[in-house]
C-alpha cells in the first residue's frame, strides 16, 4: 500500500501521501479477510442449467474461451503460478465508442501512479465470482451489462491489445479469444449463476448469524444485508431469464426475511434459509 492513505491527489511522494503503519496494515488486513469468500472455487460446478453448464464449459476450455488463463477458478489468480494476480493491458481504453467519449466528456487514459510512474495502461485481474452485479464494467464504465463485459474480449480493442497478443501466442493457430454470440451469452450466464450462488452462500450465513443474536439490534443489521444480498443474487438471474424456479424461491427468501426483522419469530427464519437452500438446490447439485 502506498498511496491510500493521500493528503491530495497531486500524488508526489513524502508530500501528498505517506505510507501506513504496521498497526494500520495488520487492522487493514483483518478487516480484508473477514469480508467475503474465504476461499475460491473449485471448477467445475456440477451446474443444472444448459446454458450456464455450457458457459463453464467454454469458460474452461483454454483453446476456446480461454477465460481460465487469467482467471483461474473464476478468481484473481492466473492459472499458471508464475503470474499469479498479475496486472494486464487489456486495452480497454482502446475501446472506440465509450459512453463518456460520445457525450463530450474529458476522460484522460489512467496513468497508474502519474508523475513519478510511467503509464503502462496494466490492470490488476480482479475476480468474477461477483462480477455480474458489479456493472458498469471495467474502471473507465464503458460497458453497462456482463454480457458486453465478456463480448468485449472477442473484440479487436482486446485481441490487438498486449494481453490479446500474448494469450494468441500460446494459441497453436495463432487466435485470441474468438466466440459467437450464443456462447458470450452462456459465459456470463455462467457468471450470473455463480454470482447468484455466492450471494445465496452469504444470505444463508447472514441469516444463520441473526438467529445465533437472538434478535438483538445486530441481528436485525445481518438480516438487511441478507435481503441485499438476495436482491443481488434475483438481478442477477432475472436480469438474464435464468432459473425462474430459483427466482421464485429466492423472491420468497426476501419476504420471509423481511418479516423477521418485524416478527423477530425463529420459525419465519427458518423458513426463510429453507428457501435459501431450495434456490441454491435449483442452481446446483448439493451433497
Amino acid at each position: 500500500m502506498i498511496q491510500h492513505f493521500t493528503k491530495t491527489l497531486n500524488r508526489v511522494e513524502d508530500q501528498d501521501f505517506r505510507l501506513p503503519t504496521e498497526d494500520e496494515l495488520d487492522a487493514l488486513e483483518a478487516f480484508q479477510l473477514s469480508l467475503g469468500r474465504q476461499q475460491d472455487l473449485t471448477l467445475p460446478l456440477l451446474l443444472k442449467d444448459t446454458v450456464s453448464i455450457r458457459g463453464q464449459e467454454i469458460f474452461l476450455d483454454d483453446s476456446l474461451g480461454k477465460c481460465n488463463i487469467c482467471h483461474a477458478n473464476a478468481g484473481a489468480n492466473s492459472s499458471n503460478p508464475d503470474f499469479g494476480n498479475a496486472n494486464f493491458d487489456t486495452g480497454v481504453e482502446a475501446l472506440p465508442d465509450q459512453p463518456a467519449d460520445l457525450t463530450g466528456e474529458l476522460v484522460p487514459p489512467d496513468d497508474g501512479f502519474g508523475r513519478d510512474f510511467a503509464a503502462d495502461g496494466t490492470f490488476n485481474t480482479p475476480p468474477l465470482v461477483e462480477s455480474a452485479d458489479t456493472g458498469p464494467f471495467f474502471h473507465n464504465n464503458s460497458v453497462e451489462t456482463i454480457e458486453g463485459a465478456v463480448a468485449f474480449y472477442i473484440g479487436d480493442a482486446f485481441n490487438n491489445s498486449a494481453a490479446g497478443i500474448f494469450l494468441a501466442s500460446l494459441d497453436p493457430e495463432g487466435v485470441g479469444i474468438k466466440l459467437d454470440a450464443t456462447q458470450v451469452v452462456a459465459v456470463a450466464a455462467f457468471l450470473r449463476v455463480i454470482n447468484a450462488l455466492e450471494n445465496i452462500r452469504q444470505s444463508i450465513e447472514l441469516l444463520k448469524s441473526a438467529g445465533r443474536n437472538d434478535f438483538f439490534k445486530k441481528s436485525d443489521e445481518a438480516l438487511e444485508f441478507a435481503i441485499q444480498e438476495t436482491d443481488d443474487s434475483i438481478a442477477v438471474l432475472a436480469g438474464a431469464g435464468l432459473n425462474p424456479q430459483a427466482v421464485a424461491h429466492l423472491k420468497r427468501a426476501r419476504s420471509l426475511t423481511q418479516k423477521a426483522i418485524h416478527s423477530h419469530n425463529f420459525r419465519i427464519l427458518r423458513e426463510a434459509i429453507s428457501e435459501q437452500q431450495k434456490a441454491m438446490q435449483e442452481l446446483v447439485e448439493t451433497s
